[in-house]
C-alpha cells in the first residue's frame, strides 16, 4: 500500500525575501553558477591535476593487492537494517553503512512495531564510480547488498552531483524497487544532472544553503531535512564545473504532533576543511584558515547526536585538502559542529586517491589521541552493519534509573 507523503517547506535561508544581494557563495546572479566563499578554500590549476594524477598513478597497487588488502582490513556483513534492534524510546536513529558515502537511516516509528521513516544517502551500487561502464576506479570492495535487496525508501538525500554521490543507474534501480518514488533531496541545480525520465519520475526538491523541508508520512513518521553549507565543488562533465551547487545537510526526526526534534544527524557529504601546502601535513596548525561554516551549522542546531564525516581520499594532501578532509579535518569538523558521536565516510569503496586502503581509520584513531577525544565518540563501521543510536539525553535519563 502506498503511503501518503506530505513535504511542506519550513524555511528558504537564501532565498529570503529581505536579501538585497546574492548569496556569497552565488558566482552569478541567477543561481546556476557557485563558489566557495572563504579564505579556507584554494582552488587548483592544471599543473597541480598532472601532478596529483601521476603520484596516484606511482603508488597504485594491482587490482589484485587492492581486494587482498581491503579483505584483511575492512569487514564486510550482510546488512539486517536493525531488524532485530530494539530502542525504549522514541528519541533513536538506526544507521547502516553500505560503503564510501552511502548510509541508509531509519528514525523512530509513530507505532510501536512498525517502520520509521527511512532515509538514502548518496546511494552509488555501480560497480565503477566514473562516467562509463567500461573505465574509471572498480570497487575493491563489493556493496554488502543490492538495490533490491534495500527495504522500502521515503527519501534520498544527495550531497553533489559528481558520480561516487548521485548514480543515475542506482536511482532508477530504486525506482523499480519502492512502491512509490522516493522523494529525492537535491542541492541547488542539481535536477539538471538527471535524465527527463528520472526527473519525472521522482519527487525531487532542490534547496539552497539553509533551505528546509518537513516530511511527514502518514503512519511512518515526519523528519525535517536542511540543506547546509560544505566546501567542495560539482561537476559531470568538462563544461559544467560547479554549475551545481554541493552541500552537507542536517536530517531530523520530528515528534509528529509537535514538530520538536527528536534526533538530530548530520551527514557531511563530501568536504574539506582547510587546505594546505603540504603533502604531508596532518598535524593540527591552527594558524591555517579554516572553514568557518561548520562552527555556523553546529551553533545553528546545537549539536548533533550523530553525525557522517568524511575521514577518506585525502592524498596527495595539497591538492585534496580544499576539498576532501583528512582524519586531523574531520575531528575539528566534529567538534565544530558539536556532534556526540560520529561515523567515518568516504572510505572502503573505491580507490580515488594513493593513501592506503586502510590508512584512514588509523589516522583518524591519531587524530583523535591528539585532540584529546574518546576513541569510542568517533570511528567507522563495518561495511553493511547497523548501529542504534540515541539521544544523550534519553542515555543520561536511562543511566539515572
Amino acid at each position: 500500500m502506498s503511503q501518503m507523503v506530505t513535504v511542506t517547506k519550513e524555511n528558504d535561508g537564501s532565498l529570503d525575501s529581505g536579501r538585497k544581494s546574492r548569496p556569497s557563495h552565488w558566482a552569478n546572479d541567477q543561481g546556476t553558477k557557485f563558489a566557495n566563499p572563504w579564505p579556507s578554500f584554494r582552488d587548483v590549476g592544471l599543473t597541480d591535476v598532472a601532478s596529483m594524477i601521476y603520484q596516484v598513478q606511482a603508488k597504485a597497487p594491482s587490482g589484485a593487492e587492492l581486494v587482498a588488502s581491503a579483505k584483511q582490513h575492512i569487514p564486510i556483513m550482510t546488512p539486517t537494517f536493525g531488524a532485530d534492534m530494539k530502542s525504549d524510546d522514541e528519541c533513536h536513529v538506526k544507521v547502516t553503512f553500505l560503503g564510501h558515502a552511502c548510509f541508509l537511516l531509519e528514525y523512530p516509528s509513530e507505532e510501536p512495531g512498525k517502520r520509521g521513516v527511512r532515509v538514502l544517502l548518496d546511494p552509488v551500487f555501480s560497480e565503477r564510480c566514473s562516467p562509463s561502464k567500461w573505465v574509471g576506479p572498480l570497487r575493491y570492495t563489493k556493496a554488502p547488498c543490492t538495490v533490491q535487496e534495500l527495504p522500502e525508501i521515503d527519501a534520498v538525500v544527495i550531497s553533489h552531483n559528481r558520480k561516487p554521490y548521485l548514480d543515475v543507474a542506482t536511482l532508477a534501480d530504486l525506482l523499480e524497487n519502492n512502491k512509490q518514488a522516493p522523494h529525492l533531496f537535491l542541492p541547488l541545480n542539481t535536477k539538471r544532472s538527471l535524465s527527463a525520465t528520472l526527473q519525472q519520475a521522482y519527487k525531487i526538491h532542490e534547496l539552497d544553503w539553509w533551505d528546509s523541508r518537513r516530511m511527514d508520512v502518514d503512519g511512518i513518521g515526519s523528519i525535517k531535512v536542511t540543506c547546509t553549507p560544505a566546501q567542495h565543488f560539482s561537476g559531470r562533465g568538462l563544461f559544467d564545473r560547479n554549475a551545481s551547487l554541493w552541500a552537507s545537510w542536517a536530517i531530523e526526526g520530528l515528534h509528529r504532533d509537535t514538530g520538536e526534534s527528536r534526533m538530530k544527524c548530520y551527514f557531511g557529504g563530501d568536504t574539506g576543511y582547510c587546505a594546505v601546502e603540504d603533502d604531508k601535513s596532518h598535524d593540527l596548525d591552527e594558524s591555517r584558515p579554516y572553514c568557518p561554516a561548520f562552527k555556523e551549522i553546529g551553533d545553528r542546531f546545537n549539536g548533533f547526536d550523530v553525525a557522517i564525516i568524511p575521514i577518506g581520499a585525502y592524498d596527495p594532501r595539497a591538492f585534496m585538502s580544499p576539498v576532501h578532509c583528512a582524519p586531523i579535518d574531520s575531528v575539528r569538523v566534529f567538534q565544530d559542529i558539536k556532534a556526540r558521536k560520529a561515523i567515518g565516510a568516504h572510505w572502503g569503496a573505491w580507490r580515488l586517491t594513493s593513501e592506503p586502503v586502510d590508512e584512514p581509520p588509523k589516522r583518524l584513531a591519531g587524530a583523535l589521541k591528539l585532540l584529546n577525544i574518546p576513541a569510542d565518540a568517533f570511528g567507522v563501521m563495518a561495511i553493511g552493519e547497523t548501529r542504534l543510536y540515541e539521544r544523550q539525553d534519553e542515555i543520561d535519563a536511562k543511566s539515572r534509573q
